[in-house]
């Protein structure tokens, strides 16, 4: 079957909308979905987590034993903890740092920068982005791209944004890339 790109292309997103949606609703009347609670949640635009009526205190427990899992060096079990939650809970960019933070520790550079770059599209100010996503560039030998994310995270501990030590990390990770010592 060909893909919807090649179906529908050059047609008006106005007009080819409304045949998607009669398609996705005979897909549910076939398979006896239309009426189901998780369906009608994802059609309204909810998260799976308010969907299936997980709260935030709930969320935020699940949140703590992935976290209590990377302070314990248990990266395998940190990590399903936040797939789980950046897929059930994908707006917070908390959970998408802690996962990025997990696939760093396990030595997997490109996944970990993927999260990091998630995490930033939430949470573009935050300077511990910018500095993850750097390191991780750094070690997948991109250091020009690298540089830019120091610099960016510097910029941004600059203007009070991050913890107080981000702006001395930013300097520190610049200095080794320019072979500068630090001041």
């Amino acid at each position: 079957m060909d893909s919807m790109d090649k179906i529908f292309k050059g047609q008006d997103p106005e007009k080819v909308m409304p045949i998607i949606a009669t398609m996705l609703g005979d897909v549910l009347k076939a398979a006896d979905l239309e009426d189901d609670r998780i369906v009608e949640g994802f059609m309204a635009g909810n998260t799976a987590a308010q969907t299936i009526g997980l709260s935030r205190e709930e969320l935020e427990i699940l949140y703590a034993a992935g976290f209590n899992f990377l302070n314990q060096g248990d990266l395998k079990k940190a990590q399903d903890t936040f797939v789980t939650l950046t897929m059930i809970d994908p707006l917070e960019a908390k959970n998408h740092y802690c996962l990025g933070l997990s696939y760093q520790l396990q030595g997997n550079q490109k996944l970990a920068a993927d999260m990091y770059i998630n995490f930033l599209a939430l949470d573009a100010t935050n300077p511990d982005g910018y500095l993850r996503y750097g390191e991780c560039l750094m070690a997948l030998g991109e250091k020009a791209e690298a540089r830019d994310a120091f610099e960016i995270a510097l910029a941004e501990a600059e203007k009070g944004n991050g913890g107080p030590g981000s702006k001395a990390e930013a300097q520190a990770k610049l200095a080794i890339l320019t072979g500068e010592t630090s001041q």
